[in-house]
Order: C-alpha cells, then sequence, then structure tokens
C-alpha cells in the first residue's frame, strides 16, 4: 500500500488550495485525500538547507528500511497475516489523522537536530532488532540441532537413546564402532565386514536399531585397527559413525531441551512484545523525517513559509487510478511550471520530476 505526500504553494490561500485539489479528486474517484497540519519549523539558511536535503534521501530510506524490517521480523515471529498498529490504531489511520508529536520531536530544535534525534532512534531500533533476533535465533538453532540429532537419519542422529550399556565393549584393547548400512547392504557387511581389517572380533556384529532403510551394527575390534577399518568400511560404502559413549548424555540433552524450549517461549513472549513497540516507535520516526523532508523540499521550491506560505496533503490512489491520478495532478498544477517555483535546469535534468513536491511512502514491507 502506498500514500502520495505531497505539497504545493497555497496561493490563493490554504484552504483554498485544499478544497480545490479534494473537489477534483472527489469528482473523479482518484484517492482519499487528508490534509496535513505541520509546525512551523526552524528553516535556517539556504545553504544548510540544500545539505540537509541531499542527507534526507539518505536518511529517509534508512529510517523506512529499519520500520520495515521490524514489520517483517513481526510478522514471521508472530506468524500472523495481521497488519501491525501505531500506537494500537491501524497505519492508515495514523497516517491520515497526523500530528506532529511535540513531546518526542520538539520544534524548537534546528531541523538538523530534528533529524539526528530521528535517526538515532532509527539506529537504536536496528542495533537492539539485531541484538535480540540473533539471540532468539541462536536459542532456536541450538533447540533445533537436538530436535534434528533426535529425530534425523542413523547416519545423523544422536545414538544415546540406541547404544545400551550392554552394546559396549571398552577395554584397553578393545573398542567398539557402530555402523550404518541400507538394508540392501546387510547380506554383504555380514559377510565381510570381518575381512575388513586383521583383528575384527568375530561374529561380533550385533544389530542394534532398524529404521526405514538403515541398518545400525556394533562391531567390536582392537583398538589398533580401528582407523583402518573406518577407512576401509568408507571403501565398501558402509558408514561409521563417530561415536563415544556417554550413559549420562540422553539426561543431559532432555534436560538441555527443556531449558531451551521454556527459554525460547520466553525470548519469544519478550521479543514480541517489543517488535510491536519499536514498530510503532520506527514507523512514527520515520514518517516525521517524512514530513521535515517535505517541508525541506517544499521551502526550496517554494520559498520561506513567511513569504509563500505551502499546503502539504497526504492522498492515498484508489485502486488501479496511479496513472490517472499522476495525469490530473500534473495539469491541476501545470501552471507551477511557468512561476518561479520551477528550476529549469531541474526540470531537464531531472529523472522523476513534478510540478509539486512529491513523496512517496510505502506503509507495508515488501
Amino acid at each position: 500500500m502506498s500514500f502520495w505526500l505531497i505539497a504545493v504553494p497555497s496561493d490563493g490561500g490554504r484552504d483554498a488550495t485544499w478544497r480545490r485539489l479534494k473537489q477534483t479528486t472527489q469528482d473523479q474517484d482518484l484517492c482519499e485525500a487528508y490534509r496535513l497540519d505541520l509546525p512551523d519549523l526552524r528553516v535556517g539558511t539556504l545553504d544548510s538547507l540544500m545539505a540537509l536535503s541531499d542527507d534526507l534521501v539518505k536518511l529517509d530510506s534508512f529510517a523506512e528500511g529499519v520500520a520495515h524490517r521490524v514489520e517483517r521480523e513481526l510478522r514471521t515471529l508472530g506468524k500472523s497475516s495481521e497488519d501491525p498498529t501505531i500506537n494500537q490504531a491501524p497505519v492508515e489511520r495514523y497516517l491520515s489523522r497526523f500530528q506532529w508529536e511535540e513531546a518526542r520531536y520538539p520544534v524548537k530544535s534546528t531541523l538538523r537536530e530534528l533529524v539526528e534525534m530521528i535517526n538515532q532512534q532509527a539506529a537504536r531500533v536496528d542495533e537492539e532488532l539485531k541484538a535480540r533476533t540473533a539471540e532468539f535465533n541462536q536459542i532456536t538453532s541450538g533447540l533445533a540441532t537436538l530436535e534434528r540429532q533426535a529425530t534425523g537419519s542413523l547416519v545423523t542422529r544422536a545414538l544415546h537413546d540406541v547404544v545400551k550399556s550392554a552394546d559396549v565393549v571398552s577395554t584397553e584393547s578393545l573398542t567398539s564402532l557402530y555402523v550404518v548400512v541400507s538394508k540392501s547392504q546387510a547380506r554383504e557387511f555380514m559377510s565381510s565386514y570381518e575381512k575388513l581389517v586383521q583383528f575384527v572380533v568375530p561374529r561380533s556384529a550385533k544389530l542394534l536399531k532398524e529404521e526405514g532403510d538403515q541398518q545400525l551394527y556394533r562391531v567390536v575390534l582392537f583398538r589398533r585397527v580401528a582407523e583402518e577399518f573406518k577407512t576401509k568400511a568408507r571403501e565398501a560404502k558402509f558408514t561409521v559413525r563417530e561415536y563415544e559413549f556417554d550413559p549420562e548424555k540422553e539426561a543431559r540433552d532432555r534436560a538441555e531441551k527443556e531449558r531451551l524450549t521454556s527459554e525460547k517461549q520466553r525470548q519469544w513472549s519478550s521479543l514480541l512484545r517489543w517488535m510491536k513497540t519499536a514498530y510503532s516507535e520506527s514507523f512514527i520516526a520515520w514518517l516525521h523525517l517524512k514530513m521535515v523532508r517535505v517541508f525541506v523540499e517544499s521551502v526550496l521550491r517554494f520559498g520561506l513559509p513567511e513569504k509563500s506560505q505551502f499546503v502539504p496533503m497526504l492522498l492515498r490512489p484508489s485502486g488501479k487510478t496511479e496513472s490517472k491520478l499522476r495525469k490530473t495532478l500534473g495539469e491541476l498544477y501545470s501552471d507551477l511550471l511557468h512561476q518561479r517555483y520551477v528550476d529549469r535546469e531541474e526540470v531537464v535534468q531531472g529523472q522523476e520530476f513534478f510540478p509539486y513536491v512529491y513523496l512517496s511512502i510505502n506503509v507495508h514491507a515488501n
């Protein structure tokens, strides 16, 4: 969903300018239109405005990116298709009823100070988002690893719930190896494992687990030939698991899984609450930056507020009317192209130029 933030000079008065646009767009059912009231911000020098205008392009993009990243993470975490809210209100309502939040961004501050406040707030949200999601993802990854070990194939899963103490032979001279073979290889394995290397204990192969198309065997052999057996087994397409029997590992893994499951739920609830607040905060910051930007661009194009008042307005195109709305606005404000408001060089060089100040607000992340 996209809104258009535009501004035009108020020749003939602000109310008349607003009524003219409202009537024109309503008659053709082109958009929903909302009048915005911006406070009188401190202008500063022309040089400072031009420098700030250049910076605002990048800062606007950064603030938008932060708000949209929080939104995407929020949708993923909450597994919800519902749109997030701003101060518990739909985003569209907050936009259409926008009021400058003086407590957050005092208008007595210079434009540069306001922009720095907003940018710092967006940067704080961005950094905290990275830190919080990284911590949550680490817990999720650890839990997924334990679950994968418990539910994977015999080639990858943990064996502590399969291998019992009675299956293990471990002395100073002897050791146990655990070999996974496919069912189609079982006959070949049983007829050849004793001959892969010397010093394999005869008839020591024991079937421990059969799962799907795989079987797990225990083989007993002398320690000094264990590595050679592994090599020969790989050559014969048998898989030797790297496994050391630990009678307490199953209990430890179970306790760790319970701890991670509990911690994941706790972090999920905390992160979800934080993201809802962070989205609201980051969107409010971004929208105020948009308002500063439309103010700066309007002053640069139309002149100082005390000399040339301008009217900022918010438009929400209806359906597939964007091209028609663009054409209508171009005709409605075509006279601005022939007045003092437009730099001829700007018209020639601009990639996308309109007779009115125009900024887009892509409300939701793609």
